[in-house]
């Protein structure tokens, strides 16, 4: 079974694209925060964390979650300090609204590809073992639950290496899945009809 091509790489990209954009935005927050008094120790502060965010050598989703943590210490560290309502909240709340909009095309490119990959690999299995929907009943749960795991251990490991997710162990994988799991609806209608 190919696990390449369930999601159309169009739509990888868009997170990758989604990604750079960001990254950009935050050589301007840099920039302006290099015209405030060092002095300051609000000033330090954010510097720090604005240097804290190294983009370069990590996976799509660990610079995500490392975005969402920055910027939410950005915002709490703005709101604390005489630096609140200036040019420089606005560009952490423009960074907020693009990483969220990041957010929105990763959890497409992961929940409807794991979606369409566990609907093709039960299919298979029933017709292996000429299963029928009245037979399911007959399913033995912790059975079940253990395919479940071998399948995200194998197939969707595998995926999302493949498209540049790479991720530790199965239980970040689960966990992944399952905080997709009420994004799926949501999701069923973006970016048209992109499927391979």
């Amino acid at each position: 079974m190919s696990n390449v091509g369930v999601v159309s790489k169009d739509e990888v990209d868009k997170v990758r694209d989604g990604i750079a954009v960001v990254q950009n935005d935050k050589v301007v927050l840099e920039s302006k925060l290099v015209g405030y008094d060092d002095d300051a120790e609000e000033v330090s502060t954010l510097k720090a964390t604005v240097a804290s965010i190294e983009l370069e050598k990590t996976g799509l989703l660990d610079k995500i979650v490392m975005l969402e943590h920055s910027f939410c210490k950005l915002k709490t560290d703005l709101n604390e300090s005489a630096l609140q309502n200036t040019d420089l909240q606005a560009i952490v709340v423009g960074l907020e609204s693009k990483l969220n909009k990041v957010n929105v095309d990763v959890t497409w490119v992961l929940s409807h590809g794991v979606a369409k990959m566990a609907g093709c690999e039960m299919m298979n299995n029933e017709f292996k073992m000429a299963l029928h929907e009245t037979d399911i009943l007959l399913y033995d749960p912790s059975h079940v639950q253990k395919t479940e795991e071998a399948f995200l251990a194998l197939f969707c490991t595998k995926y999302l290496s493949d498209f540049g997710f790479p991720l530790t162990s199965v239980d970040q994988l689960r966990t992944l899945v399952d905080g997709l799991g009420g994004n799926v609806a949501s999701t069923s209608g973006h970016g048209g009809n992109n499927e391979s």
